[in-house]
């Protein structure tokens, strides 16, 4: 059963980071399921609606801090601070928080891939962190997570 390269996956980051939806949902198989800890979503149609609705007052970006896999990298366990810059005041924003425009809200998240020929097949999403960290610059809270990173995964 064909996997996911650590190259290919971090190039999936570097899609889902630049909103290139096309370049992202060409990694995810056609019954793609991705359960986050609020909402499960099957297929891209519906990923992408929740993420049209989750991203219309903020910009997410995703660190990567870890990434494992077994051998034929079918599964993947992956650590990643995912960072929300609100451009907008939302009066419920990721985890249902009040938040004005310029907020940054950083999540520490662990995620498990399945893979199934050379596509995910299903994404499980589980909050370890959530912290508000207020009316800080965005660029620094990930650069300082970028420090955290197993330097190969630095996207």
């Amino acid at each position: 059963m064909a996997g996911i390269t650590r190259e290919k996956f971090i190039d999936y980051i570097r899609a889902f980071n630049s909103r290139d939806v096309q370049r992202q949902h060409s990694y995810y198989h056609p019954e793609i399921d991705l359960r986050l800890p609020e909402v499960a979503l099957h297929g891209s149609k519906e990923i992408i609606a929740h993420y049209n609705r989750l991203l219309a007052n903020a910009e997410e970006t995703v660190v990567p801090i870890t990434l494992l896999s077994n051998e034929g990298n079918t599964k993947l366990f992956f650590e990643m601070h995912t960072y929300f810059h609100y451009t907008a005041d939302n009066e419920r924003g990721i985890n249902d928080y009040a938040l004005k425009r310029g907020d940054v809200v950083k999540l520490v998240v662990w995620a498990i891939y399945l893979v199934e020929g050379g596509k995910m097949r299903s994404i499980t999403c589980n909050l370890f962190k959530s912290e508000i960290l207020g009316q800080v610059d965005c660029n620094s809270a990930i650069h300082e997570s970028q420090a955290q990173a197993d330097q190969g995964l630095i996207v």
